[in-house]
């Protein structure tokens, strides 16, 4: 039919049969106020120029069908009840969609393919079977907040939407599926909003930010390839009971944590950060954190947060600092291995259960241990610090930062480590814990024959010539002399030297010093000058066994022993 005005059925009528507006033209509004319907409601490809109202207590018994509806305001059921399903899809909204006000929808809503050319909202209604939202277009943003309750899935899967998706303190208890959709604004997943279900939002691409700041999600969260124009929030006692998946996730600007507790797996492994990740703030991680392969544009930043499983790095890039200090505490193994790290890594002031495993990895400006200003590490008795084949341009340690307890060196492997010098950021020494660059020799080689594996201790001579070489090149060539001592002294003593090799570099040791103090030599030389001096004072010789006093003798034999040792006889005629 063709109306030129309104339809009214309002008012409290009461419609026992179906009601059938299929294919009718209304040019301005169709309302169904506080009305009964006991029949299924099909308005299938209705024309209405201005709003539909269903709402202020209507009751529809049976299905409402707005298949394909085209409705040129708003379509609104505040404090409505539909005890059937409610199918939307396909139709167009020209104004906004007021699914909200406490209605209630018992069954299934189809949005799917909708096209609300503003926003829909759903402030404190309640959805008892499937939101199907797939592929539907609005044109403002989506509200599915206010204290909203989803009991089953809610499917956003392709949607588009121009402004925001806010879920602030609502309740979903199925799947929440928004993979591939994209959003013009920022999705605000916060204020205190709980999923009981699986939410999904891989592969989606949102113009602004993601945030769930408070909320809790009692499963795992699948953020896979998702696309954020500028920062993720999940911070602020945020509480993730399932895993949560970052897996190549391109992040504009930062992820943050702060005061969060994340208890099943944290996985960015991949992940692009254009900002700086802030694991930081007393946030809480039970299980495993893979950021392997990731790319963080500025710093990764750990300060006062805990770590109970693994914490894999391995292979990250990190153009800033890495900031594992202050208070940070890691109680599983740190994986550090091939990292590549743009200026500072620091360690001072964090607690380390286990392994750090930083082989091949890359600083391009300072490891700083510890300091003045930051404090050390604490290492449990368990903690081993593996350097590897790690490069920095400056190392800088206060020498009981390598130590787990008042004596007890913490255990590592300093094969093929390499620094450019020794001392950095706050290196103020002390006379009870001074500096690596001013700390004694004896000091330093105690410090690397400690943090040695058992089966290099002996053969691995690269930790000592490096580090006898940045010491001569900042002005300590006598503490590089017996730091090279030292490392020929540990090698003549492996076991499974031959005994000619053993014998040959104790001559060496005992002559010259290993070619380190040449000037030993002269002493053995007058040692000897002075023991045919005496064995001349023994012999018989009368040129040695004359009447001169006893000054005058020993002048004599000492001479005399003297040429014999030169080979050069004219030194007698002085005897």
């Amino acid at each position: 039919m063709t109306v030129d005005g309104s339809v009214f059925l309002r008012g409290g009528a009461t419609f026992k049969g179906e009601v059938k507006l299929a294919y009718a033209d209304i040019d301005l509004t169709l309302e169904a106020d506080g009305s009964t319907f006991e029949k299924p409601v099909n308005f299938e490809r209705i024309k209405v120029g201005d709003y539909i109202f269903l709402r202020n207590g209507a009751t529809f018994k049976g299905e409402v069908k707005l298949l394909n509806a085209d409705i040129g305001g708003n379509l609104e059921t505040i404090r409505s009840t539909f005890e059937g399903p409610f199918d939307g899809n396909g139709m167009r909204v020209g104004g906004s969609a007021h699914l909200k006000g406490g209605a209630t929808f018992k069954s299934n809503v189809r949005l799917d393919h909708a096209r609300i050319e503003r926003n829909l909202e759903t402030d404190g209604s309640t959805f008892e079977g499937l939101f199907n939202g797939e592929g539907m277009q609005v044109g403002g943003s989506v509200f599915l907040r206010g204290g909203a309750t989803f009991k089953g899935e809610v499917r956003l899967l392709g949607a588009k939407i121009g402004g925001n998706l806010e879920t602030d303190g609502s309740t979903f208890e199925g799947l929440f599926n928004g993979d591939s959709m994209q959003v013009g604004g920022s999705v605000f997943l916060r204020g205190g909003a709980t999923f009981k279900g699986e939410v999904k939002l891989a592969y989606a691409d949102i113009d602004l930010t993601l945030e769930a700041d408070g909320s809790t999600f009692e499963k795992p969260v699948n953020f896979e390839r998702i696309k954020v124009g500028d920062y993720i929030f999940l911070r602020n006692g945020a509480t993730f009971k399932g895993e949560v998946k970052l897996l190549n996730a391109d992040i504009g600007g930062n992820l943050e944590t702060i005061r969060s507790t994340f208890e099943g797996p944290f996985d960015g492994n991949g992940m692009r950060v254009g900002g700086s990740a802030h694991l930081k703030g007393g946030a809480t991680f039970k299980s495993n954190v893979r950021l392997d392969h990731a790319r963080i544009e500025r710093n990764l930043e750990t300060d006062g947060s805990t770590f109970e499983g693994l914490f894999n790095g391995s292979g990250m890039r990190v153009g800033g600092s890495m900031y594992l200090r202050r208070g940070a505490t890691f109680e599983g193994r740190v994986d550090l291995t091939i990292a590549r790290i743009g200026h500072f890594l620091q360690l001072g002031g964090g607690r380390f259960h286990d392994e750090i495993d930083m082989t091949g990895a890359s600083i391009g400006g300072e490891l700083l241990l510890s300091s003045t200003r930051f404090g050390k590490p604490q290492w449990n008795e368990d903690a081993r610090l593996i350097l590897r084949n790690v490069t920095t341009d400056i190392l800088q340690a206060e020498m009981h930062a390598w130590k787990s307890g008042e004596d007890s060196w913490i255990a590592g492997d300093l094969a093929g480590f390499r620094y450019d010098r020794l001392g950095g950021l706050h290196a103020d020494s002390d006379s009870d814990n001074p500096n690596m660059a001013n700390a004694d020799a004896s000091a330093l080689i105690a410090w690397i024959r400690a943090t040695q594996p058992d089966d290099l201790k002996h053969h691995d001579t690269q930790p000592y010539e490096h580090l006898a070489t940045v010491l001569t090149l900042q002005g300590a060539p006598d503490r590089a002399r017996e730091v090279r001592y030292a490392m020929h002294d540990q090698h003549r003593q492996a076991s499974d030297i031959p005994l000619s090799h053993k014998t040959g570099l104790w001559a060496l040791k005992t002559s010259v010093g290993y070619g380190l103090y040449p000037f030993r030599i002269v002493w053995w030389f007058l040692a000897l000058v002075m023991l045919g001096a005496l064995l001349g004072a023994l012999s018989n010789s009368a040129t040695l066994r004359d009447d001169r006093n006893w000054s005058q003798r020993w002048r004599s034999r000492l001479l005399f022993s003297l040429g014999n040792a030169i080979e050069q006889p004219f030194v007698w005629k002085f005897c």
